[in-house]
């Protein structure tokens, strides 16, 4: 679920950046993308914008890549590299926030968030074959699960009332990367797994396209995290962050923006303030997780 939606993230940003007013400096944008995606084709996108953008208005965005694995923690790094002033602009998934947040730091500061299908956080759903007819959490015990990460997973047993390991509940588990919407489909279809946790928006976006899907079912589903934390170093000069954000927030409804239009329209979404009560579900995840080990759990998994 993160990914695909970080690359439209990043275009989005790089674009907002650059329309607003020059500064002398040039700024840097960190573009962590998880392994799996074309790391190569989103960052030439991204110097095109932030390249004709420079020449209209003179501020130089350069865009600085990283592709991380599958497992890894790549909120250290991003910490590190704004204390280092290394970096300028990034982008937080929320449960990462959370934690950041936790410990107390302070140079990377929120400023905006976006919504996706007219809401600022995600919707996840287990999703079986509808022949199977599983409707219920208890009814997925002894079945097949497959996927990366399998901590939206815990969490939705949990709010049925069930606690305990996935291996334990599950009578196996097979690892599938979720970043593949499809793949996590097709894998349902052809009877490799039994269920599958995804975000709703994510799959409806995929059945739109092709109706082999509504084979599928979906239930139990549950507000789940926050979409991103877009964040920007703490010492900025306050005039350039609220340009920046003056020019997110109103990116939907720019003319200027009009040939990235669709794709807000695909997400059916826009750039919105951050509201400390949409952050309360992935604070209640992220303490949970914590303190019932699933992200360990989770780790463990990734890393057979």
């Amino acid at each position: 679920m993160k990914n695909w939606k970080t690359a439209i993230a990043a275009a989005l940003l790089a674009l907002a950046l650059t329309s607003a007013h020059a500064h002398a400096k040039a700024y840097k944008f960190f573009v962590p993308i998880s392994e799996g995606l074309s790391m190569g084709s989103l960052s030439n996108m991204l110097k095109e914008l932030a390249a004709t953008a420079q020449s209209k208005t003179g501020i130089e965005i350069q865009v600085v890549d990283y592709t991380y694995e599958k497992g890894e923690d790549v909120m250290p790094r991003i910490v590190d590299m704004f204390k280092k002033k290394q970096i300028d602009f990034s982008f937080m998934f929320s449960q990462d926030f959370i934690k950041y947040a936790k410990s107390g730091e302070n140079v990377a500061v929120p400023f905006f968030t976006i919504t996706m299908f007219g809401k600022p956080y995600a919707n996840m759903c287990v999703y079986t074959r509808k022949d199977d007819n599983l409707k219920t959490a208890q009814s997925l015990k002894g079945k097949v699960w497959g996927g990366t990460h399998t901590v939206a997973t815990r969490y939705i047993l949990y709010k049925n009332g069930i606690d305990q390991p996935m291996k334990k509940f599950f009578s196996k588990m097979v690892l599938i990367n979720d970043s593949n919407t499809a793949a996590m489909l097709d894998a349902l279809l052809e009877n490799k797994i039994d269920a599958a946790v995804m975000a709703s928006f994510q799959v409806g976006m995929v059945r739109a396209n092709n109706k082999k899907y509504n084979a599928l079912s979906e239930a139990q589903c549950v507000e789940y995290e926050h979409n991103w934390v877009f964040v920007h170093h703490k010492d900025l000069p306050k005039d350039l962050v609220a340009k920046i954000k003056k020019t997110f927030l109103n990116a939907h409804k720019d003319k200027d923006f009009a040939k990235f239009h669709f794709l807000m329209k695909a997400i059916q979404g826009h750039f919105v303030d951050i509201e400390a009560k949409d952050l309360k579900t992935t604070k209640e995840i992220v303490e949970l997780a914590e303190d019932k080990g699933w992200f360990a759990e989770e780790k463990a998994f990734i890393g057979k």
